[in-house]
C-alpha cells in the first residue's frame, strides 16, 4: 500500500485522560478509580489495549458507572478494533455524563473505524461548537464526508469552521486545503501555518513554494473530453526485477523475476507519450528522474513520500507539470514527486498515476479490452458493465478506494483496492482479530518488493475473502503490516492476484466500486 506525505495528512490523536484533581474528602473508593483509569491510560499509550482493557474491567465489574474508567475503556476497545463494542459503551456514556463530550467523539471515531460515516459525522456535530472539541470534530467530519464522495459538503464545512473557530488548529487547517485547491488560497494557509506550528515552518515553506510555483488558479485543473464517454487505452507492460536480496523459502536461486503493471499512455507538457503504470493505491503523481530530465522540469521544493518496504520514507522533491494528457483528457497544474527507482525496475516506466487525478469521472477499468473509459459520474455502473456487475460498499482516503470485503467470515473488512500492487496482502495487525495464522514451517523467511524497498512478509494458508458476489479462495496470501489509514480500520490491500478477475468501476462522486466477473 502506497502513502506519499504531503500537507493534507492529519496528525493521529491520542486521547488522555485529562487530570482531575481530589478534594481532601474523596472517598478512597474514588481515588481506587482514578488510580486505574490512569494505569489503563497509560496501558493504552503504550499500545497495550488488551493489558488497559483488563485494568478498566476490574473496576468496573464494582462500579460499572466510573466515567473514568469507561472512557479509557473505550479507547481499549478501539485500540482493539472491537469498534461495535465500544459504540455500545459511548453513545449511551454519551447521554448519561454530558459533562464529557469525549464520550461522543468517541462514539464517531468507533463508527468511522466500522465505515459508518454519516453516524459518525452526527456525532461530531454535536461538538462544532465545543472549545476543546471543536478543531477536531470539523476535521473529523470533513474527513468522514470526503471518505463517501461528499466534497462539497466538506468543503462548506471547513469555510464554516474557520469563520466561526478563532484559533483553528493544524489539522484543521491542513483539512481545508484538501478542500480548497486554488493556489493563491493554498499560498495563504501554508504562511498562517508556519505561524501557528513554527516547530515545522521548513515543511510549510516547501509547500508554498508548490503553490507559488503553480502561480494563480486551481492545482490539478481538469479540462474535461468534449464528449463522454471517452477511451483511454492501457497496456500490460512487463517489469523486470532484480530480486537478488529476494527470497521465496529458504532454498530460492532466482536472481531475476518479472511481473506485469496495468500502464497508460500519457503526455506531458506537450511532449510525446510516456508509459505511466495507472494506479488505484497511489495518491500522487510520482515521475522517474529520467522524465524530470527528458522535460527539464525543475525542482520547485522538497518532499517526501512513503510506501512499504524496509527503506520507509524518502527524500524528493516537488515539481509542477504544466499539462498532463491522457486520450482526450488534460489535467494542468499538477504537482509530482521524483521516484527513486532502480532503472531495471523502470526501464520504459515513467512513473505513476493515480486514478484520483481522474476523480471527476466514473471510470470502467477493463485491464483484459485494454480500454479506460471516462464516463459522467453518477453514470450506472452495470449501463457500461452489463449483466452480472455489483456493487461493493466503498470508502475513500487520500482519493484511494477502500472496498468492504469479508475474511475469514469477518465482514466490513475494508481493504484498499490497489491495482498498483502485484501482490494480495492481509493486515498482520488484524491476523489475531480474523483467526489467521502465518504457516512460518512451510514458507520460512519471505520479502517482496515494495516502493520503499524489500518488506518483510509472512505466509498465511486457505483464507477465505468474499468480495461482493464473488467467493475467492487463497490457498497462500502474503502478511505484512500495512499501517493506519485515517480513521479507518484496514485489514489489508487487493492486489492484482485478486483484482486480475475483474472489470472495475470507480465513481468517487458518488462513492460508488463496482465489479464484473471476466469471463472464465
Amino acid at each position: 500500500m502506497k502513502r506519499v506525505l504531503c500537507a493534507t495528512a492529519l496528525a493521529l490523536l491520542v486521547l488522555t485522560t485529562h487530570a482531575q484533581v481530589a478534594d481532601s474528602a474523596a472517598k478512597p473508593v474514588k481515588e481506587d478509580k482514578l488510580q486505574q483509569a490512569a494505569v489503563a491510560a497509560d496501558l493504552s499509550s503504550k499500545g497495550k489495549y488488551a493489558e488497559a482493557l483488563s485494568a478498566a474491567d476490574q473496576v468496573l465489574a464494582a462500579s460499572p458507572d466510573s466515567p473514568d474508567l469507561l472512557q479509557q475503556k473505550v479507547v481499549a476497545l478501539l485500540g482493539l478494533g472491537r469498534n461495535m463494542e465500544a459504540l455500545r459503551i459511548a453513545v449511551p456514556a454519551a447521554g448519561k455524563f454530558t459533562d464529557r463530550p469525549v464520550f461522543r467523539f468517541q462514539a464517531g471515531q468507533a463508527a468511522a473505524a466500522m465505515g459508518m460515516m454519516p453516524e459518525a459525522v452526527r456525532m461530531w456535530a454535536a461538538l462544532y461548537a465545543n472549545p476543546q472539541w471543536g478543531n477536531l470534530a470539523y476535521c473529523s467530519a470533513a474527513t468522514s464526508l470526503i471518505a463517501v464522495g461528499r466534497e462539497d459538503e466538506a468543503k462548506k464545512l471547513m469555510d464554516e469552521a474557520l469563520a466561526k473557530i478563532p484559533n483553528p488548529s493544524v489539522g484543521l487547517l491542513l483539512r481545508y486545503l484538501q478542500t480548497h485547491e486554488t493556489a493563491e488560497e493554498g499560498m495563504k494557509i501554508a504562511e498562517r501555518l508556519a505561524q501557528i506550528d513554527p516547530a515545522n515552518k521548513a515543511d510549510y515553506e516547501s509547500l508554498r513554494l508548490v503553490y507559488a510555483a503553480v502561480g494563480s488558479g486551481p492545482l490539478n485543473e481538469v479540462v474535461p473530453p468534449e464528449k463522454l464517454p471517452a477511451v483511454v487505452s492501457l497496456k500490460e507492460k512487463s517489469e523486470i526485477v532484480d530480486m537478488s536480496s529476494l527470497t521465496w523459502g529458504g532454498d530460492s536461486t532466482a536472481s531475476v523475476s518479472t511481473s506485469t503493471s496495468v500502464v497508460v499512455p500519457v503526455s506531458f507538457n506537450g511532449g510525446k507519450e510516456k508509459l505511466m503504470v495507472l494506479d488505484s493505491g497511489s495518491d500522487a503523481v510520482l515521475v522517474s528522474p529520467d522524465l524530470v530530465k527528458e522535460l527539464a522540469l525543475q525542482p520547485v521544493s522538497t518532499a517526501e513520500y512513503i510506501g512499504m518496504g524496509y527503506k520507509g520514507a524518502r527524500p524528493s522533491n516537488w515539481v509542477i507539470l504544466k499539462t498532463v494528457k491522457l486520450g482526450s483528457l488534460t489535467v494542468k497544474n499538477v504537482p509530482a514527486m521524483v521516484i527513486d527507482k532502480k532503472s531495471d525496475f523502470w526501464k520504459d516506466i515513467s512513473g505513476i498515476i493515480p486514478i484520483r487525478l481522474l476523480k471527476d469521472f466514473a471510470l470502467l477499468y477493463d485491464r483484459r479490452k485494454g480500454k479506460l473509459g471516462l464516463y459522467p459520474s453518477g453514470t450506472k455502473p452495470e449501463e457500461a458493465m452489463g449483466p452480472g456487475t455489483f456493487v461493493v460498499k466503498s470508502l475513500w482516503f487520500g482519493g484511494r478506494p477502500f472496498v468492504a470485503t469479508t475474511i475469514q467470515n469477518k465482514p466490513d473488512a475494508f481493504c484498499l483496492l490497489d491495482t498498483g500492487s502485484t501482490k494480495t496482502f492481509i493486515a498482520s495487525e488484524r491476523v489475531k482479530e480474523l483467526g489467521i495464522k502465518l504457516n512460518s514451517s512451510r514458507y520460512e523467511s519471505q520479502q517482496v518488493l515494495g516502493l520503499s524497498g524489500a518488506l518483510q512478509v509472512g505466509v498465511a494458508d486457505d483464507v477465505t475473502l468474499l468480495l461482493g458476489s464473488a467467493r475467492i479462495k487463497m490457498p497462500a496470501v502474503h502478511v505484512t503490516p500495512v499501517g493506519s489509514v485515517e480513521m479507518l480500520d484496514c485489514y489489508g490491500l487487493l492486489g492484482r492476484t485478486v483484482l486480475d478477475l475483474f472489470a472495475m468501476w470507480f465513481d468517487y462522486r458518488t462513492n460508488t466500486v463496482a465489479f464484473r466477473d471476466y469471463d472464465k
